[in-house]
């Protein structure tokens, strides 16, 4: 009987964590950063994605989580989680210049000709604001 409880557990534990994870990709730790990432041949370039992220003082003491979508052969965005409710039309202009100065070093040292979108997502990663359109 003790067998079936832990085996029921193991079973319980495992469905939640594969169902909070579920459709965000694969996951690449680097401390407190994940990146999840939909591509399996994109690794090197996450790998490369968290070094510059910590390189550049883009992650503090709390845990980041941002995700790398891959469509097709050169279509990838970057998704990054914005503080709730924030909205692209309320940003300061030097807040949307930093971001788009970040997609363009990104597109320059990681990405080499296979530009990325940064776009802004809710925890969910549902896209909330795309800061090219």
């Amino acid at each position: 009987m003790k067998n079936i409880r832990i085996f029921f557990l193991c079973v319980l534990i495992s469905g939640i964590m594969f169902s909070c994870s579920k459709g965000y990709g694969t996951s690449y730790l680097q401390k407190n950063l994940t990146v999840y990432y939909t591509n399996n041949n994109d690794l090197n370039l996450v790998k490369k994605l968290a070094d510059y992220w910590f390189s550049n003082g883009l992650i503090g003491t709390k845990a980041q989580t941002i995700r790398l979508i891959t469509e097709g052969k050169n279509n990838r965005q970057l998704q990054l989680i914005a503080v709730k409710n924030l909205d692209v039309k309320s940003l300061k202009f030097d807040d949307i210049s930093k971001l788009q100065t970040l997609e363009n070093e990104l597109n320059k040292t990681i990405f080499k000709g296979n530009e990325v979108d940064v776009v802004l997502c809710d925890s969910r990663f549902n896209v909330t604001n795309n800061l090219n359109y």
